[in-house]
């Protein structure tokens, strides 16, 4: 998944940072 860079510890959840 792609997320923002401050969810490195969700990857592969929906990020909370945008």
């Amino acid at each position: 998944a792609h997320n923002s860079p401050l969810d490195l510890a969700s990857v592969e959840a929906p990020s909370a940072n945008g």
